[in-house]
């Protein structure tokens, strides 16, 4: 999955995980030219209370590559993406338009049953 890794030369990369796993991806990204800056490992990073960044301040652990970027930004794409986003939305409000009334589906329900039992 390192496909999903920006390229080696766009970031450093920091890793999170078991010492043994800690090596292991370490030997692997630098075999690949990824620039390997920190690694924690998390049993004693936890254990020490080391403070791991979040929220608004950090940084994402993850970005599209350059071409799935440009891909995504490709006004086809944003069409269809719009289309799809607003199909789904259209679809959504009339499920929960249909579900709001919970008494008329319940009386439908009974009315249902109600002429069944009387004839």
């Amino acid at each position: 999955r390192m496909f999903e890794l920006p390229p080696p030369y766009e970031s450093e990369v920091s890793l999170f995980g078991s010492s043994r796993d800690l090596l292991d991806a370490h030997e692997l990204l630098l075999r690949y030219g990824w620039n390997v800056t920190r690694s924690i490992d998390c049993a004693s990073a936890w254990a020490e209370s080391e403070q791991v960044s979040s929220g608004a301040m950090s940084r994402p652990i993850w970005q599209p590559s350059d071409f799935l970027r440009q891909v995504l930004e490709m006004p086809r794409v944003q069409q269809w993406a719009t289309h799809l986003a607003k199909a789904h939305l259209s679809e959504v409000s009339s499920h929960l338009a249909s579900s709001s009334s919970p008494s008329s589906s319940m009386d439908a329900q009974i009315g249902g049953v109600g002429s069944g039992v009387g004839e």
